[in-house]
């Protein structure tokens, strides 16, 4: 298991955590929404924290500030060589209309 020895600020985008060049995701950012937040109300940066000999994660520091609780999020890279700019869209897109379709399903069962 690699660990970070660095400090730096990445930001969250519409198509993804982009820190170096390099974009990252992870599943609190596809549950919480972060890139749709991004693509409405604009870029947000964030401190991360990384390994300089291996940037196929990064660790985000998440503060609730409610609680004054930090707490570690992992995002792993995403290949960019691989995926067209059209099929990140798309993905992206699928993504929410899934989220769409399981919020009217459970509208639909809760009048039930």
């Amino acid at each position: 298991m690699s660990s970070y020895n660095s400090i730096g600020i990445a930001t969250i985008t519409s198509r993804g955590i982009k820190f170096n060049n390099l974009n990252y995701s992870c599943s609190r950012a596809i549950s919480e929404q972060w890139y749709e937040h991004a693509q409405k109300y604009g870029e947000t940066q964030i401190m991360v924290f990384y390994n300089i000999t291996d940037l196929s994660k990064i660790w985000i520091r998440l503060v609730n500030s409610v609680y004054e609780i930090d707490e570690i999020e992992i995002a792993d890279l995403m290949v960019r060589e691989e995926i067209s700019d059209l099929k990140l869209e798309k993905y992206f897109e699928s993504i929410q209309k899934l989220k769409s379709l399981r919020n009217t399903k459970r509208k639909v069962e809760s009048n039930e």
